[in-house]
């Protein structure tokens, strides 16, 4: 999985356009090929109201939408 850790804000690429938001959880699943993966939970804003989106964690998917890190607070990581 890229380097990315609960408290990063992230942006990547979607259907919608691009999104940006705050990595809120990070948990390991199963995908339909019943292998363990990563899934990112990602707080976002659509207008005025908190929408949560799920991303696959997987380091093919994560470079498919184009994700990066674009603020990494260190306090955060530290706690």
């Amino acid at each position: 999985m890229k380097n990315v850790h609960i408290g990063d804000c992230v942006r990547w690429e979607s259907t919608a356009g691009t999104i940006r938001g705050e990595i809120v959880d990070i948990r390991l699943n199963r995908n339909a090929d019943d292998e363990l993966v990563p899934w990112l939970l990602v707080e976002h804003m659509i207008g005025n109201q908190v929408c949560y989106a799920v991303i696959c964690g997987t380091d093919s998917y994560l470079k498919m939408v184009k994700l990066e890190v674009i603020y990494r607070d260190r306090e955060k990581q530290a706690a």
